[in-house]
């Protein structure tokens, strides 16, 4: 395969830090899996030992990377904000957000100045293990909201953090699902038309709740594009803290199991395709407008 027509596939982990037990099934599949990058919350309390396990598996010389999770739907934010809380100070839910944004009235201020804070505490924890922020994304994918999408990129490129999720999937990856190709045509009304911030390409709302996930990762391996690509996925373990919190449960283990599977390192090996992180890919030309990729 010529250098123009590699693929490579960043597996990326979402909710690193969300509860102990995804946060151990996160660093099960970097060590023993594919797993090349993790999205971080840090309003859950979970933070700093999660970041502390990515060091260790890094010191054992895997390339992980650890983005930001931006996350203003579970918990309690880093900054006191009573437009983005209940009367007990947790975020609104999803729904409500959601809700917000549409119709113009969710404060954009305060979004900011949480965004800002969780980007500062990433980058806090992140610079006691000599890690980079090597991206941003968000919890329920709520970067994508009227007026948010502005805010993530703008901070993140003044940042200079590599890349920002552009959740749209093409329909090589959609696996033909129908269920799939609903929330990707919603997606894609959300930003299809927004600038994109790089040209790594996503895939993974398809694998979501599937009872054939090993066998769609092969699937969608053996259709990959040229070029980079994200693979999101929520690799954990089922647990009485994971379930007061999340309706993703026994996926996350189904997942796990995949990830770490030998037969699935072999299949990527035989399609020729590379595992990376992000900032590792970053396009040299696109480097000044984002940042110096980390790793280079």
């Amino acid at each position: 395969m010529s250098a123009a027509a590699h693929r490579t596939l960043i597996v990326n982990a979402d909710d690193l830090g969300f509860v102990p037990s995804v946060t151990r099934g996160i660093l099960e599949s970097m060590d023993q899996g594919i797993v090349r990058s993790a999205s971080l919350m840090v309003n859950t309390g979970h933070a700093e030992e999660a970041v502390r396990g990515v060091a260790a598996i890094a010191n054992r010389g895997i390339d992980a990377g650890v983005g930001l999770h931006f996350n203003i739907v579970v918990g309690r934010p880093l900054v006191p904000a009573r437009t983005l809380t209940d009367p007990a100070g947790n975020f609104l839910p999803m729904t409500a957000v959601a809700w917000r944004a549409f119709r113009r009235s969710l404060d954009l201020a305060a979004v900011e100045a949480e965004l800002r804070a969780q980007l500062d505490r990433a980058r806090q924890l992140l610079d006691t293990v000599g890690l980079p922020v090597t991206h941003v994304d968000s919890h329920r994918h709520t970067h994508c909201l009227p007026g948010v999408h502005e805010i993530v990129t703008r901070v993140a490129r003044e940042h200079g953090v590599p890349h920002v999720r552009h959740p749209v999937e093409s329909g090589a990856t959609l696996l033909a699902r129908p269920r799939a190709v609903f929330g990707t045509r919603v997606l894609r009304g959300l930003v299809g038309d927004l600038p994109r911030y790089d040209d790594i390409a996503f895939s993974g709302v398809a694998l979501m709740r599937s009872a054939t996930f090993d066998a769609d990762v092969r699937r969608l391996i053996a259709g990959l594009p040229a070029g980079a690509t994200e693979l999101m996925v929520h690799p954990g373990y089922d647990s009485p803290e994971l379930a007061a919190l999340d309706g993703y449960r026994a996926p996350r283990e189904r997942e796990l199991r995949a990830l770490t599977s030998p037969a699935l390192r072999a299949t990527l090996a035989e399609a020729g395709t590379l595992l990376a992180r992000f900032g590792a890919t970053a396009p040299a030309a696109s480097a000044a407008t984002r940042g110096t990729p980390a790793g280079s």
